[in-house]
C-alpha cells in the first residue's frame, strides 16, 4: 500500500507546541512538527482551498475548504493565521521622505502611528477580489500594510500615494497613462547624480545627453526618446526609473485642479484640459 493510500485512511489532529507552532499528529502516532497553515486564495477566496505544509514546504494535508477542519483544530489554525496574516491597515499617509524610492512613509494605522520604508513602486500592488480599490504595500522588512479602499483616504494621503502609482487606484488608470503630452513638450533636465554613472544613480547614461537631460527633449520640438507610441496614448519606456523631474510633474495640484504644465502640454496637442478631482 502506498504512502498516499495510507495517508488517505489516516485521521489527524493538531496541537500547539510551547512556542506556538502547530504539530500534526496522525492517528497511527506519527508526528509532523511545525506544520504551517496556508490559504490557497488568501484575499479573493479565503475560505476555499486550504493546506497544511511541513517545514520543507511539502503539502501534508489538503482540504477543499478551511471549514472542513474539526472545530478544535480550526481554533488552533485561526490563532496561527491571525498572527501570521495580520496586516496593519493604513488610514492616513502623513508624509513621505522622498518621491523617489526608497522612501520612508510616516503613516497612521488602526493600531497607531508608525513608519514604513518603500523599496520600490513594484511593492505596491492591487488586491483582486476585495472590491477593487484595495492596495497591499510591502515594506523593507516584508511587513504587509493594507489600504482597504483608496477612495476613502483623505485628499492629502491620496495625493502622496498617487506619486508612487502608475495607475489611479480609483479609476484603475491615471490620465498620464493615456497621454504623453508633457514628455513631448518640455526639456527633461535633472540632477546629474540621478544618472547610472554616479554612485547610487538609476537612470541609464545611454538614455541621456551631456547636460543630463533625457535624449530628444533639448530640441525645439522636444520628444523624449523613451516615450513609446502616439499622443494621446503614449507610454514611458522607463517609467519605474524615470527622473525625479518627471515624478514631480503632476496632472493635478494640491487644490485638485489640473496643473498649468499639464494643461499647456495637452493644449499643444489639441487635448482638452483634465477635469478637477
Amino acid at each position: 500500500m502506498t504512502n498516499d493510500l495510507l495517508s488517505f485512511h489516516r485521521t489527524y489532529s493538531l496541537r500547539k507546541d510551547a512556542f506556538g507552532n502547530l504539530d500534526l499528529i496522525w492517528s497511527d502516532g506519527e508526528v509532523i512538527e511545525r506544520v504551517t497553515p496556508v490559504r490557497a486564495f488568501p484575499f479573493s477566496d479565503p475560505d476555499n482551498g486550504f493546506s497544511l505544509v511541513d517545514s520543507e514546504s511539502h503539502e501534508v494535508v489538503w482540504l477543499n475548504s478551511i471549514n472542513d477542519l474539526k472545530a478544535e483544530d480550526r481554533v488552533l489554525v485561526d490563532e496561527v493565521l491571525a498572527t501570521r496574516e495580520f496586516m496593519p491597515v493604513i488610514t492616513r499617509i502623513e508624509s513621505v521622505s522622498s518621491f523617489n524610492t526608497p522612501s520612508t512613509w510616516q503613516i497612521e494605522t488602526a493600531q497607531g502611528k508608525t513608519q514604513l520604508v518603500l523599496k520600490g513602486e513594484e511593492h505596491i500592488r492591487r488586491i483582486n477580489g476585495m472590491g477593487g480599490n484595495n492596495l497591499l504595500i510591502s515594506d523593507n522588512h516584508g511587513i504587509q500594510f493594507l489600504i482597504k479602499d483608496v477612495s476613502q483616504l483623505d485628499k492629502h494621503s491620496r495625493q502622496l500615494l498617487d506619486r508612487f502609482l502608475w495607475f489611479d487606484p480609483v479609476s484603475t488608470e491615471s490620465p498620464c497613462m493615456n497621454c504623453g503630452a508633457c514628455c513631448a513638450m518640455y526639456r527633461v533636465s535633472f540632477y546629474w547624480a540621478e544618472a547610472s554613472d554616479a554612485p547610487g544613480g538609476w537612470i541609464s547614461v545611454e538614455t541621456t545627453e551631456q547636460l543630463r537631460c533625457m535624449r530628444g527633449t533639448s530640441s525645439k520640438t522636444p520628444r523624449c526618446e523613451q516615450l513609446k507610441g502616439n499622443i494621446p496614448g503614449a507610454l514611458c519606456g522607463i517609467y519605474e526609473n524615470r527622473p525625479s523631474v518627471c515624478r514631480e510633474l503632476e496632472p493635478y495640484g494640491a487644490d485638485g485642479k489640473p496643473t498649468d504644465q499639464c494643461t499647456w502640454a495637452r493644449a499643444a496637442y489639441g487635448l482638452i484640459a483634465l477635469q478637477g478631482v
